[in-house]
């Protein structure tokens, strides 16, 4: 996926089970990071194994909710070479991480 290969990162669904498993609300809609490529740009933007992506975009006033991985995949299609903007639920804390592509 652009995901892996752009920005060396993967994801999954947020489904119930999983929620159940990380401890997140059964409210919250997302994508759960399963791995980061070390040395990738997603590593060196700070993103980590198990942060849920909750929203995506380029910039600020256009982030959409990320309801599953085609939501994300879409946004990363969208945004070409500019690079994704990403809210991320990590525990209790709330982060926007910004990670440009690889050339």
């Amino acid at each position: 996926s652009k995901a892996s290969s752009m920005y060396g990162f993967t994801v999954q669904d947020l489904t119930d089970e999983l929620k159940e498993k990380l401890g997140v609300p059964k409210h919250v809609k997302g994508v759960v990071v399963t791995e980061v490529k070390q040395g990738s740009p997603a590593d060196e933007a700070g993103l980590k194994e198990v942060d849920i992506i909750v929203k995506a975009g380029t910039v600020p006033r256009d982030m959409v909710k990320v309801k599953s991985k085609e939501d994300l995949f879409e946004v990363m299609k969208n945004a070409g070479d500019k690079g994704i903007l990403l809210k991320v639920l990590r525990g209790d804390a709330v982060l926007y991480v910004v990670i440009k592509p690889e050339d």
